[in-house]
């Protein structure tokens, strides 16, 4: 009922093999907590619990508008916190509060979080005093195993249903493997690893949405590495990792004032994508020399975005907006800031990019805004980051002579209009018949998305 407060001792948690019903109301909350100082166990929804659904409607500008089924097991208007201890199938080192098993729940209005310091150094009661090993970037325990906090953990879950949510003072968000669903105007923040990685599972035609949500780090975070050195760099390793088959909406997220050695945000997909009206905003990704061996010579890891769709005809990537995101360090960096793998060709039309930066001390670096390697169709974009040698690297696979449509797009008021200035700023091997060439003119001498752009700067700031 709204208002209780649910305690539990030590390791006792819930189990659910039917439904759970948790409503409460915006001004009297559940409560789920521990009653001691240690860790209680968590809520596991098995997969003979009762799945939850929702429906999906569109207005007329195509956006989607969501009913949530009141059937099944539902969490609403919850505060869950200090749980884990129940173990999750990958062994005791995750602890989830939530988990749900080849099953669905309503997770809507709810908050996750632990009362001890997650990062960057913590202490759990029952458990060794941590230590940082600065050398790998892994957070060890003397005398036992990493442990991995998560909110909720999803495993061959039939669907995600998380709405309007909160993760904070975490590792891992929301992670595992669905087959569709929602996680929308949820936000994520001060979390140590992973907030947010959504994973392959069979969709069939169910569509998975991930749409305006806001993911950020404060200043006093940082996204620690877990894993050795040799892998921080891989599309695997990101913090935000969607990986999927279904029907893809990304939209309207904004993700700010992350620093991380690993790439910010991986989509990989193999069905319709929409990946539209997002915010990459202040993030900063950090190169060291140990990076060298994985990107010097392909350059295929994208420090903030890496972007591959294996259906190329009808995704749309469009209108989202790239601002003040930078690369440091001192490894020779010539990978870029985003990356278009090789199946990516959709047309990226309508987007922005400004002011992205690199601060590499290394002068082997050839840092670039956008690498793209197949036959991409650029129009209408904002291209204006006079700081970075490269804003594109234009290239296709091997024996294509094939001629990029770089036409109609801005480039900066720095290139005053020159189009010897603008080939300069696109890496392109125009001497390599087996790579790409590319065309720009006609292109535009002004912007015509300040106006935007200014808005969208204005509501992030």
């Amino acid at each position: 009922m709204p208002g209780a407060r649910v305690t539990f001792n030590e390791g006792a948690g819930l189990i659910i093999n039917g439904r759970l019903t948790a409503r409460g109301t915006s001004s009297s909350r559940i409560t789920f907590t521990n009653a001691t100082s240690s860790l209680w166990g968590g809520i596991y929804f098995s997969d003979t619990s009762e799945d939850s659904g929702f429906d999906v409607s569109y207005d007329a500008s195509s956006e989607a508008q969501f009913n949530l089924a009141e059937i099944g097991s539902l969490l609403r208007y919850c505060d869950i916190s200090n749980g884990g201890a129940i173990y999750t199938p990958e062994g005791s080192n995750f602890r989830a509060m939530v988990v749900s098993e080849s099953s669905s729940v309503i997770i809507s209005w709810c908050t996750f979080s632990y009362s001890f310091p997650i990062i960057p150094v913590f202490t759990i009661p029952g458990y060794p005093t941590p230590i940082v090993n600065t050398q790998e970037a892994r957070l060890t325990y003397v005398g036992g195993p990493s442990i991995y906090f998560v909110g909720v953990r999803l495993i061959s879950a039939t669907q995600v249903i998380i709405t309007n949510s909160t993760f904070s003072n975490i590792m891992h968000g929301a992670v595992g493997d669905v087959g569709g669903g929602l996680f929308v105007s949820n936000h994520l923040h001060q979390f140590g690893l992973r907030p947010l990685s959504l994973t392959y599972q069979t969709c069939g035609i169910d569509p998975l949405y991930v749409s305006n949500n806001i993911i950020e780090l404060s200043s006093t975070y940082y996204a620690y590495d877990y894993s050795m050195a040799s892998s921080l760099t891989s599309t695997s390793q990101a913090l935000i990792m969607i990986q999927s088959d279904c029907l893809l909406f990304i939209n309207g997220n904004i993700i700010r004032d992350i620093t991380s050695r690993r790439p910010i945000m991986t989509v990989i997909a193999f069905n319709y994508v929409r990946f539209k009206n997002n915010i990459f905003h202040n993030n900063t990704a950090l190169r060291a020399g140990a990076d060298l061996v994985i990107n010097d010579v392909m350059g295929n890891v994208g420090a903030v975005l890496s972007y591959n769709v294996k259906l190329e005809t009808t995704s749309i990537f469009e209108n989202n907006l790239f601002s003040n995101n930078s690369i440091h360090g001192g490894s020779a960096w010539r990978g870029p800031l985003f990356h278009f793998g090789d199946d990516s060709i959709q047309p990226v039309h309508n987007n922005t990019f400004i002011n992205n930066y690199a601060q590499l001390s290394n002068p082997q670096s050839r840092p670039t805004l956008l690498t793209i390697w197949n036959a991409v169709v650029l129009r209408n974009n904002t291209f204006s980051n006079p700081l970075l040698k490269y804003e594109i690297r234009a290239l296709v696979p091997y024996s294509i002579n094939f001629v990029n449509d770089f036409t109609l797009n801005f480039w900066g008021n720095f290139v005053g209009g020159n189009s010897s200035v603008i080939l300069s700023r696109i890496y392109h091997f125009p001497n390599d018949l087996e790579s790409s060439l590319v065309k720009i003119e006609p292109f535009y001498s002004n912007n015509l998305y300040n106006q935007q752009i200014n808005e969208e700067l204005g509501f992030i700031s």
